[in-house]
């Protein structure tokens, strides 16, 4: 975690200096602007890779019975918006990073960031869960995620089974 803490301590120097021109409110637009920036180029990178991949599996693609051009051409037009999986772990991942690093945020204990990785490829099953037990940190950033899809996050394992009653009830219910 040293490496991490130095990153973070380096942060913190860079904020306190730009905080001194632009102020609290200066600092954290400039930072939702990089948020927003990561963001897009960390999804440009991630349909660069599965464009890759595509064309590496192309042979295991078509034993599925899909055409990978089709698949090629939709992942070109539409992004990640259409690998679920995809799209959930670029926004967990750029948010966790603004969680742990920003000057505005409760940041987690630096002993404590290495389940963050954990916590951010558990977020890959979002898409496909109804609800999702996460911890109390990760309950803070992986909300963005569940916005995504249609997933509901529980914080506390107590809540678990009432959630889990209150989604059957309005299924049974509709």
């Amino acid at each position: 975690m040293r490496g991490y803490t130095d990153h973070r301590e380096q942060f913190d120097e860079i904020n306190r200096r730009a905080e001194g021109h632009l102020g609290e409110e200066g600092v954290r637009r400039l930072w939702d602007s990089q948020v927003a920036e990561r963001r897009k180029a960390f999804a440009q990178r991630s349909v660069e890779t599965v464009l890759r991949f595509i064309d590496e599996e192309r042979p295991w693609i078509q034993r599925l019975g899909v055409n990978p051009d089709e698949v090629r051409a939709l992942v070109e037009t539409r992004g990640i918006d259409v690998i679920p999986s995809q799209k959930v772990f670029t926004e967990l991942f750029v948010r966790n990073f603004q969680k742990n690093i920003a000057p505005f945020e409760q940041r987690r204990k630096p002993a404590r960031i290495a389940s963050d990785v954990g916590d951010i490829m558990h977020g890959l099953y979002m898409p496909f869960v109804d609800v999702m037990r996460v911890d109390g940190f990760g309950y803070q950033y992986m909300q963005a995620g569940a916005a995504l899809t249609e997933t509901v996050l529980v914080d506390k394992i107590e809540k678990l089974i009432s959630t889990i009653h209150s989604i059957l009830a309005v299924r049974i219910a509709s």
